[in-house]
């Protein structure tokens, strides 16, 4: 669970209302979580992973530059997240990230090109 706005289930479970910047709202997609979602992340062993908004912005601007491919910032956690060492794969592991630009302005993309 890549959650760019709290430390862990457990204590997200104690505060599931928080006040967040902008970019980490765009991020995370809610302040809020259900009982049964805490309740679920308890039972699997779930952990958050804190992906600070730099490494956020600069694993959206490599997509547009290396793929042009547009994403909103929230898509970009993931891979920021891998890339920034917060979540290292274990050997042989195969993970996958969706990639969505349907709630994103291409407008800051384009400006450095």
């Amino acid at each position: 669970m890549l959650n760019p706005t709290s430390g862990d289930v457990q204590a997200a479970a104690d505060r599931v209302t928080g006040v967040v910047r902008p970019l980490t709202v765009i991020a995370a997609a809610a302040l809020r979580a259900c009982g049964t979602a805490l309740a679920w992340a308890r039972a699997a062993d779930v952990r958050s992973i804190v992906v600070d908004d730099p490494a956020i912005i600069a694993t959206r601007r490599l997509l547009w530059d290396r793929h042009r491919i547009a994403v909103e910032h929230g898509a970009a956690t993931g891979l920021a997240a891998v890339r920034a060492g917060g979540y290292r794969p274990h050997r042989g592991e195969r993970i996958a990230f969706v990639l969505c630009g349907a709630n994103t302005d291409p407008a800051d993309l384009m400006s450095a090109v």
